[in-house]
């Protein structure tokens, strides 16, 4: 019996939620950021306490996206990311209109089914940095470079219905 490798090309699958208009995608890398907390130093005397101060979230990088809706999911990862700031109407929208829930699955797959082995949600997101695509005559490749979003909170578990971001 042949040892099926559960870390295949495409091993992360991402849902926009809510936004139906950009289906389901796959993506070969992902780099969830890391989340800091400043320390602030409070004093008393020659004593110097440690206290939490404000979270500093990381960014999500998507890397590899492909694109086998011909082009429909580039298309609309672009669209939302001018509705973030639009150069050509020198305006952006309300934050409650363009941050979503990105749901990231990690797959594996056991008799050739892809199945979900860790599920990661990032709340608040929005595309900050989008890296277009690479024209190569020669190259096969059918995929967006790499996006990166802007998040307000990663979690495993999946926020209430309704909450979209703090602020």
């Amino acid at each position: 019996m042949a040892i099926l490798n559960p870390r295949k090309k495409f091993n992360f699958r991402v849902s926009i939620l809510p936004m139906p208009e950009i289906p389901t995608f796959s993506v070969q890398q992902i780099t969830l950021g890391d989340s800091v907390i400043e320390q602030v130093e409070h004093g008393f005397g020659n004593t110097v306490l440690k206290t939490a101060g404000q979270i500093k979230p990381g960014t999500v990088n998507l890397h590899m996206i492909e694109e086998s809706h011909s082009g429909v999911i580039g298309a609309k990862l672009w669209a939302w990311h001018w509705q973030v700031q639009n150069p050509a109407l020198q305006a952006g929208a309300d934050p409650m209109e363009y941050k979503r829930i990105l749901k990231i699955e990690e797959l594996g797959t056991g008799l050739g089914t892809p199945t979900a082995l860790n599920v990661w949600f990032a709340v608040g997101a929005w595309p900050a940095t989008m890296n277009g695509k690479e024209f190569d005559r020669v190259s096969s490749d059918n995929t967006v470079r790499s996006i990166e979003f802007s998040v307000d909170y990663l979690t495993q578990d999946l926020p209430p219905e309704g909450i979209l971001f703090y602020g």
